[in-house]
């Protein structure tokens, strides 16, 4: 989860409805220090993400590089032109850069 998710909050609930009913808060890395041999039934509670789908939409193609980034707009059957765009605008940089680049290529 730490890996995927980032290191959020957390709520780790053991023994919901039982006797030894425990809850455990903190950072996923901090539970995952603490519960060492963990046993037992568990819930576990997420912290949103702070980011709007937007943005981690961003993050996703901007950690592509400019070939996967380029397939990824011609799965959806855009034209060169318009795929040289849409990369420009999602990186914020100039689209004659990307066409450069894909020139040289």
């Amino acid at each position: 989860m730490k890996e995927i998710l980032g290191d959020r909050n957390v709520v780790l609930a053991k023994e919901l409805t039982k006797i030894h009913e425990e809850y455990m808060r903190g950072k996923i890395s901090e539970i995952i220090q603490k519960q060492k041999d963990p046993k037992g039934e568990f819930v576990i509670i997420i912290e949103g993400s702070k980011k709007s789908e937007k943005e981690e939409k961003q993050k996703v193609l901007n950690d592509l590089s400019l070939e996967e980034h380029f397939e990824y707009y011609k799965k959806q059957n855009y034209e060169k032109k318009e795929i040289i765009k849409k990369i420009a605008k999602d990186r914020n940089t100039n689209k004659n850069e990307i066409y450069q680049y894909f020139l040289n290529k």
